[in-house]
């Protein structure tokens, strides 16, 4: 079961109001590494950072990368290899909501997680 703080963390991550958006994506990270997420969290924070890891402000988007990087660092998810053979396969539609099938969003989500690879934190 989803706590409340996480719950308002994903809610407010996904807002409209970028500098909202901005800084619950930030603390996000900042929770992911503090405690440990159960199965469903870990799905639910995932799906939320793949998405916006492909949005069009650079500021959300570096803060999901980040983020993404704490959750593949800190908690039990597949590694970043795994990410990359979905994305190649396209099989990211089942994951990701809303533009899923645009070639840029799979675009810009392999590059985040390439930039994740990249750094050393994969696992």
């Amino acid at each position: 079961m989803t706590t409340p703080q996480l719950r308002n963390l994903l809610e407010n991550s996904d807002s409209l109001r970028s500098g909202l958006a901005r800084v619950s994506l930030r603390t996000l990270g900042e929770y992911i590494q503090v405690y440990d997420l159960d199965d469903v969290e870990v799905k639910e924070a995932q799906t939320l950072l793949l998405r916006k890891v492909a949005d069009t402000n650079d500021f959300i988007r570096s803060e999901a990368v980040e983020s993404l990087r704490a959750l593949t660092l800190k908690q039990k998810v597949p590694s970043i290899q795994n990410y990359l053979a979905v994305l190649k396969a396209g099989a990211l539609t089942t994951s990701v909501q809303g533009s899923q099938n645009s070639a840029s969003t799979r675009l810009a989500i392999a590059k985040a997680l390439s930039d994740v690879s990249e750094t050393g934190y994969a696992t």
